[in-house]
């Protein structure tokens, strides 16, 4: 049997599944990539069901088949730098074609 990790990892894996090991061990042997958002982690079961805020509950142990999520955050300074480049070529455009037809 095995535990998956997808999502904001390095490496998206199986590992086989050891009943010692808790879902911080899983996470940080796939690599979380820095816009991981480590505190939103849940585990999909076998059966569809969706656990969440698995990290903040002490000592969370995964199952056989279950399936590790880690999410990136939404909020991300790459994501605030294109946003604001985006808005400013928009407003110095916009300015732009203004002037051309007053």
């Amino acid at each position: 049997d095995y535990v998956y990790v997808l999502g904001a990892v390095s490496v998206p894996v199986s590992f086989s599944f050891n009943p010692h090991f808790l879902v911080q061990y899983f996470m940080y042997m796939a690599g979380p990539i820095q816009a991981a958002n480590k505190h939103s982690v849940y585990v999909l079961k076998p059966d569809g069901t969706k656990v969440r805020r698995v990290l903040s509950k002490k000592g969370y142990a995964v199952s056989p088949g279950d399936t590790i999520i880690v999410p990136e955050r939404a909020f991300r300074s790459a994501n605030v730098i294109g946003w604001y480049s985006t808005i400013t070529s928009s407003i110095i455009s916009g300015y732009t074609i203004y002037q051309l037809t007053r």
